[in-house]
């Protein structure tokens, strides 16, 4: 009986070899074939892609930061623009001056980083959905175009900046110097206040006109409350540090309006004591009047 066992053991024991054998051979094949066909379903060459990188000013030498972009390979007439450099839009048209508004120029600048572009705020008019509506009636905006030019037409006026700075590269030491004393009370001091807003800035967007039943106070809540987070991130990020201005660049550009000009997209280059590079952007807009400088908002 014993022998018995030992001889049906073994039988189970070849059968269960063979078993092992035969799955594995299936196995290895399955895996070959998987293979295969991933490789047979990647027809795309590897790409790579290379990050341009930026000194960090460790020995002491002020690097303006330029990021450099490649021209696409698949144009292969690339036609310069004014700046320039390849492969980028070509830089739009200023608008064309309007005789009834006196003309306004950039103050020479030579701490300024690249050049200042005049840009326009106006924008072009789609059609509303409800123009098939039926009874629908335009709303009476005898200002409209105001939308497409991108500012109200307005006259001089008197009212000047109050406590501003006598140039843009005093602004901005300003500036540092309420972030060297992580002080608020300097760097809102450095903003526009209400007074000036409702009465200077206010009346040439074309959000003001009696149409949209907006008023100056409700844009500027919403002004106030970037100002406030701008400035709680600028002290957050920055707060304390000693920081040496060396330039300004603006991303945007300037927009001329009747009364004032506003400067948007500025970056403040600053450089540290152990020669560390430092960019602010939360100061992002300026306006100058008569040569008097302050801050629009601060970016949150």
């Amino acid at each position: 009986m014993l022998r018995q066992h030992r001889i049906l053991a073994s039988i189970l024991w070849l059968v269960a070899a063979a078993f092992a054998v035969a799955t594995s051979g299936c196995s290895q094949k399955r895996d070959a074939e998987t293979a295969g066909t991933k490789a047979q379903a990647a027809p795309f060459p590897e790409t790579r892609t290379e990050e341009t990188g930026i000194s960090d000013g460790s020995d002491g030498a002020w690097v303006p930061l330029v990021t450099e972009t490649a021209p696409p390979v698949q144009d292969p007439e690339v036609t310069p623009t004014e700046s320039g450099a390849p492969g980028t839009p070509p830089v739009p048209e200023p608008p064309e001056p309007d005789p009834k508004r006196p003309r306004r120029s950039v103050p020479e600048m030579n701490y300024v980083i690249g050049p200042i572009r005049e840009v326009s705020q106006g924008r072009e008019l789609r059609p509303s959905p409800l123009e098939k509506a039926p009874g629908y009636r335009p709303p009476d905006d005898p200002e409209i175009e105001s939308v497409r030019r991108g500012y109200r037409i307005v006259d001089p006026i008197d009212v000047p900046f109050e406590n501003g700075a006598e140039s843009l590269e005093a602004l901005v030491e300003a500036i540092l110097d309420g972030v060297a004393a992580d002080d608020r009370k300097i760097l809102y001091g450095r903003q526009i206040t209400f007074e000036e807003f409702e009465e200077i800035l206010w009346p040439e967007f074309p959000q003001s006109r009696p149409v949209t039943n907006l008023t100056a106070q409700n844009a500027w809540f919403f002004l106030h409350h970037h100002t406030v987070g701008g400035i709680n991130k600028l002290l957050l990020d920055h707060g304390g540090a000693e920081l040496i201005f060396r330039g300004v660049s603006f991303t945007e550009g300037v927009t001329h309006y009747t009364n004032f000009s506003a400067y948007q997209g500025m970056l403040i280059h600053c450089e540290t004591a152990q020669g560390r590079q430092v960019v602010l952007d939360h100061a992002s807009t300026a306006v100058e009047r008569d040569g008097v400088w302050k801050i629009y908002v601060f970016k949150d």
